[in-house]
């Protein structure tokens, strides 16, 4: 019977990015089969118990770029779950997790900001032996290096346009597509092109449609004052990186951008004495300093709902 491995991966370009690295290392390389299952941060511990009640069937199980929390660990994780799982990932929400050995948590490495799909290559590297063509092996750190460039918004400090192109790929094609594609480009050993001309047609088109719905969006924002922060609020749910980054900063008099979806709110700041991800943990969610999100549970929409409410009354009655 062919060796599985459970992967519980982000559903973002780092996380799916952890999901390639898995496929060219352990399913090109070793074999495995490699069982993925793309979570949010609101549905993670559900994902996590429907894995843990089919352990059986994986030899291992790699929980990537995102995690679940400490209370759920040490109610569900038996010996037998700690023995075969491995959490690897870079948010500081998630730091106090390492006090597990199964847990490495890591958010800066020699003055390098980490992402999950960086570390999740590392440690499998280490842990298992490659025998990669050259090529392969070089446009592989390529890759993932973007892809920790994007998540860490490297890519916009030091103008690597490659990795946002990647990622707005990702979002173009959808997931299944952008990572078969990927793949097939990683493995592709008669270039070392990461891009395809095909691929360089869409963004051009991709470029446009950002530029336009940032202006769209841009028209609807209102403030919002949450505990001590001064919130710009937008409803949205596409390109909401590039939309909350560039509406940061064009409204620097908020401290961050909040972008409600349907499911989730996320979080964006541009200032460097502003950590979003503070305010993102008061709502069970996490992230980074200057970019995190929450799940938009009942509760919060209600109070939501109560501060804007209440601060509609209170500018009626100051009219």
């Amino acid at each position: 019977m062919k060796k599985k491995i459970k992967l519980l991966t982000h559903n973002d370009l780092d996380g799916v990015g952890c999901y390639i690295v898995a496929k060219i290392l352990l399913a090109h390389q070793h074999h495995y089969g490699v069982d993925v299952t793309y979570c949010t941060h609101s549905n993670i511990q559900e994902m996590m118990s429907e894995t843990i009640l089919k352990g059986d069937d994986y030899e291992h199980i790699y929980m990537t770029d995102i995690v679940v929390y400490d209370d759920y660990i040490q109610q569900f994780f038996t010996p037998e779950v700690v023995e075969k799982t491995t959490i690897i990932d870079h948010h500081k929400s998630a730091l106090d997790l390492n006090k597990y050995d199964f847990a490495h948590i890591c958010i800066q490495r020699d003055d390098k900001l980490m992402s999950g799909t960086y570390l999740f290559y590392q440690y499998l590297k280490k842990t298992y032996e490659f025998k990669l063509q050259l090529d392969i092996f070089n446009k592989l750190e390529r890759f993932v290096e973007a892809v920790r460039s994007y998540d860490t918004w490297d890519w916009s400090k030091y103008n690597n346009l490659l990795a946002k192109d990647i990622n707005d790929l990702l979002y173009i094609k959808g997931i299944k597509n952008f990572a078969e594609d990927m793949i097939e480009i990683l493995l592709d050993t008669s270039d070392n092109l990461l891009l395809r001309e095909t691929d360089c047609v869409l963004l051009t088109s991709e470029r446009h449609r950002i530029s336009n719905y940032i202006k769209a969006k841009e028209k609807d924002i209102f403030e919002l004052q949450l505990y001590e922060y001064h919130l710009g609020v937008i409803f949205a749910e596409q390109y909401v990186s590039e939309l909350g980054n560039q509406i940061a900063l064009n409204y620097p008099e908020y401290d961050a951008i909040a972008i409600i979806g349907s499911r989730t709110v996320s979080l964006r700041t541009v200032k460097e004495d502003i950590d979003v991800s503070v305010l993102a943990k008061r709502f069970n969610g996490g992230g980074h300093k200057k970019a995190a999100g929450f799940p938009l549970t009942a509760d919060v929409v209600s109070d939501y709902i109560n501060i804007i409410f209440r601060k509609k009354r209170l500018r009626n009655e100051l009219l």
